[in-house]
C-alpha cells in the first residue's frame, strides 16, 4: 500500500537565504497576496499539502527550497487530527461525563524524523533533539533564539577570557594583535612571539627543518676550518636555540600549559622524556586561556623535511667524524717529537718546516711526500687516504726539478714511518 505523506511549513528558511527575498519568492510561487503571505511566515505550522506521493512531495520540496523556503515532509496519518489552538489564559475545559479523554499525540521519533529527511535541532533550555523547529515541543522555548543567546553568552565569555590572559602575560592591544591572538589568527611557524598555539604536526615539521638547516651549516662550516665560518656557525646555533624553545612554549600552549614548563627539557636525565611529552601531548579543542585552536598541519610537509633532515644528516656526518679524528690525531702527533740529525741538511730544512708547520696540524685525510732532493707535497681533508697520497705525490712532483730523485709518500695520517725526514 502507498503511504501518502502531507507538506508542513513552518515559516523556516534555508541558511544563506534573506528572510524577505524569500517571502518574495514563495508570494510569487504561490501567488499570495501580503496578508496571506505574512500570515504564512507568522512562526505556526501550516500544512500546505495533504495525501500526496513521496515523488510528488519531494518535488514540491525542490520548488520551495528553489526560492529559500524549508518545506518539511510528514507522513499524512500524523497529520489528520485538527490542530487546536488553546488559550494560555484560558483553562482546558472539564471533560464531560462518560467521554474519553483525548489521546497525547503521539512524539516524533529521532529514526524517523531522519528517515522523511528532517533536520535536528537541540533545545537550549531543556537539551532535548528533536526535528528543526521554532518552538521545542518539550519546554515551548523559542529556539533560534535560545541558541542565538546561548551564543552571544559564549562569545561574551571569550572574551572575558582572553582579556584576563592580555592583563595577566601584560600583553598590549597591539602585540596581541601582531601575535594574532586578538585577530583571531594562529601565530605563525616561523616568527618572535611567544603568544598563541602551534599543533603536534607543525610542531614536528618546524622542528624537523631547523634540524637540517644546523646539519648542513656544520658541514659547511666543517669544509674549511676557518674563523669566520665557525663565528657564523655559532650565531645561527643560538637563533636555532631560540626559535626551538618558542616552538616549544607554543606546544605548551596548545595543551593549556604554561610555556615555561617547556625549560624542564634542560633537566638531566628526564629532559628528553620531557622534550617526547611536549611534542606528542594532544592539544585542547577548542579555544584554550592561550588562544584559538591552530590550525592542523600537512604530512606531505613534515615528510619533506624528514627527508631533507636525512639528507643532511649523511651529507655532515663523515665531516664531523673526519674532525675528530683530525683533532686527536693531531693532538697524539704533538706529543711526538720528529728524530732528526742535528744539523739537519740544508735540502730537507724546507721539506721539515712544512712537515712540523703545515702537515701535523693538517685535517685528515691527508698525506706528506718527499723526495731525496729535498723537494715536498702535501694534502689535507681528502676524502680517503688513497685521494690524500695521490694528491701530495702531484704536488711534490710539480716542485720537483727534472732529472732528481722521485717523489715517494712518508706519511699518511700520521700512520707511515716518517724515516723519509731523518
Amino acid at each position: 500500500m502507498d503511504t501518502r505523506v502531507q507538506l508542513v511549513f513552518l515559516g523556516e528558511t534555508v541558511e544563506g537565504f534573506d528572510v524577505e527575498s524569500v517571502k518574495r519568492g514563495l508570494a510569487q510561487l504561490l501567488r499570495l497576496d501580503d496578508s496571506r503571505r505574512e500570515e504564512l511566515f507568522s512562526g505556526r505550522r501550516r500544512v500546505l499539502k495533504r495525501a500526496l506521493d513521496a515523488a510528488k512531495a519531494q518535488q514540491y520540496v525542490a520548488q520551495f527550497a528553489r526560492v529559500g523556503a524549508r518545506l518539511h515532509v510528514e507522513a499524512d496519518e500524523a497529520a489528520r487530527r485538527p490542530l487546536q489552538l488553546v488559550d494560555p489564559a484560558t483553562p482546558p475545559a472539564a471533560p464531560s461525563p462518560g467521554s474519553r479523554p483525548a489521546a497525547a499525540p503521539a512524539p516524533v521519533s529521532p529514526a524517523l524524523a531522519l528517515a522523511r529527511g528532517d533536520e535536528e535541532i537541540v533545545c537550549p533550555s531543556c537539551g532535548e533533539r528533536q526535528p528543526k523547529r521554532i518552538l521545542c515541543r518539550s519546554c515551548a522555548t523559542d529556539m533560534p533564539r535560545g541558541i542565538a543567546a546561548k551564543r552571544e553568552e559564549e562569545e561574551k565569555a571569550r572574551a572575558e577570557r582572553r582579556a584576563a590572559f592580555m592583563a595577566r602575560h601584560k600583553v598590549s592591544a597591539s602585540t596581541a594583535g601582531a601575535s594574532g591572538f586578538e585577530s583571531g589568527e594562529a601565530p605563525a611557524m616561523w616568527g618572535l612571539g611567544f603568544s598563541g598555539r602551534i599543533g603536534r604536526l607543525r610542531y614536528a615539521t618546524a622542528s624537523a627543518q631547523i634540524a637540517a638547516a644546523m646539519f648542513f651549516l656544520a658541514w659547511f662550516a666543517l669544509r674549511d676550518l676557518e674563523r669566520p665560518r665557525f663565528v657564523l656557525l655559532g650565531t645561527v646555533l643560538l637563533a636555532a636555540c631560540f626559535l626551538l624553545l618558542r616552538l616549544a612554549f607554543l606546544r605548551c600552549h596548545d595543551f593549556d600549559r604554561s610555556g615555561w614548563w617547556s625549560l624542564l627539557q634542560a633537566l638531566p636525565f628526564v629532559g628528553w622524556l620531557i622534550g617526547w611529552l611536549i611534542a606528542l601531548m594532544p592539544g585542547t579543542e577548542g579555544e584554550n586561556d592561550h588562544g584559538i585552536e591552530p590550525p592542523l598541519g600537512r604530512w606531505w610537509h613534515l615528510f619533506a623535511s624528514l627527508g631533507v633532515l636525512v639528507a643532511s644528516t649523511l651529507l655532515s656526518v663523515p665531516a664531523m667524524h673526519a674532525v675528530s679524528v683530525g683533532m686527536l690525531e693531531d693532538g697524539e702527533a704533538s706529543l711526538e717529537p720528529i728524530d732528526l740529525p742535528s744539523p739537519v741538511p740544508p735540502h730537507l730544512r724546507e721539506a721539515r718546516a712544512a712537515y712540523q708547520e703545515d702537515y701535523l696540524p693538517a685535517i685528515p685525510h691527508k698525506a706528506f711526500a718527499l723526495s731525496s732532493s729535498g723537494s715536498w707535497g702535501m694534502s689535507s681533508r681528502a676524502p680517503s687516504p688513497q685521494e690524500a697520497m695521490r694528491e701530495a705525490l702531484a704536488n711534490c712532483d710539480a716542485r720537483r726539478e727534472a732529472y732528481t730523485a722521485l717523489c715517494t709518500v712518508v706519511s699518511v695520517d700520521d700512520q707511515v714511518a716518517r724515516q723519509g725526514l731523518r
